[in-house]
């Protein structure tokens, strides 16, 4: 009888900087998995709060989890670096410490890892909500109603092709270890908060990816917040834009990126910062955002963005709206 295949093992890593109100609910959710991660990592990056004292006591509740301590502030993406190096996983998931997963995910996410090794990334379906818990609406793939895995050329028509040139999906993505090694990620520190953006990309355009159609997290969408101060900085924004072109057309990834998708994909960006440097648009972004507790709202927001589609998408074009 031949030997059944091994099941793939996955490490959570978990950083944290003065988080220490959120912390302890992203712990628990994953905590409370049905399929526990094999290992835990949370680094704590210089905290100035008592997030310490709130991670402390779940150390107890997994046979390996860790903590480790930085004395000095260094950064989501060195610290994910140093996890990597370390890591002796199948995957590794990013997680953050203000998300939370929800019930099921990390099971049905190690399952599609069992049926398609072949995918360089898994993420899902993922609910957004304000600070006191108020629903914003959801991040999901829009062509892609069932899970699965999606070939190459699918996730860059369906995905790269349809969806916002913002949209990334951080809070439930699963990476190979071995895809992320091959790739290395301490190159792209230069993009910043787009850094995970972009490297999603790159492995779904070499690997293909599984998607799960089920909601598999919370983001929960911080006033001040990295990608949402960004989004208010236009020079900053620029000097991103610039330095993802410079990848998308560098020898290493051209082949992967046609080059009308580099200049939608930028043009769409600019055009999007743009409109909201305006102060009255990112008022009425920031308005509507407190408004979306009201599920007519929402209808409202989708016919709208229907609408707009309609009107001044043409087929093939990335989107600016979703």
């Amino acid at each position: 009888m031949a030997a059944s295949p091994q099941k793939p093992t996955l490490t959570v890593f978990l950083p944290n900087r003065n988080h220490a109100a959120y912390v302890g609910r992203a712990l628990e959710a994953i905590l409370s998995q049905s399929r526990q991660p094999d290992e835990i990592v949370v680094v704590d990056d210089a905290s100035t709060d008592n997030s310490c004292e709130v991670i402390e006591p779940y150390l107890k509740r997994h046979p390996r989890m860790r903590l480790i301590r930085r004395e000095n502030c260094l950064g989501t993406i060195r610290n994910f670096e140093a996890v990597l190096a370390e890591c002796r996983t199948d995957y590794l998931y990013g997680a953050a410490a203000d998300d939370y997963v929800l019930e099921g995910f990390l099971e049905r996410a190690m399952a599609q890892a069992s049926a398609h090794p072949e995918a360089g990334m898994i993420f899902g379906k993922i609910n957004v909500q304000s600070v006191d818990g108020v629903p914003l609406g959801t991040s999901e793939v829009g062509r892609w109603k069932t899970s699965g895995f999606f070939s190459p050329e699918r996730y860059f028509e369906d995905f790269l092709e349809q969806e916002s040139p913002f949209r990334a999906f951080g809070s439930t993505a699963i990476y190979r270890t071995e895809v992320l090694r091959h790739l290395g990620i301490a190159r792209f520190g230069e993009l910043g908060h787009w850094y995970d953006g972009f490297l999603g990309r790159v492995i779904g355009l070499k690997y293909g990816v599984v998607y799960l159609a089920e909601p598999s997290a919370v983001w929960t969408v911080q006033p001040g917040g990295m990608s949402q101060s960004v989004m208010t900085d236009p020079a900053r924004c620029e000097e991103i834009i610039l330095k993802t072109e410079a990848f998308m057309r560098s020898a290493e990834f051209h082949d992967l990126f046609p080059q009308s998708h580099v200049e939608k994909w930028a043009s769409t960006y600019r055009r999007v910062i743009r409109w909201y440097s305006f102060p009255f648009v990112a008022k009425a972004f920031a308005v509507s955002r407190s408004w979306m507790r009201y599920a007519w709202f929402r209808k409202m927001m989708g016919a709208a963005e229907h609408v707009l589609r309609l009107c001044f998408m043409k087929p093939g074009k990335t989107g600016a709206y979703s």
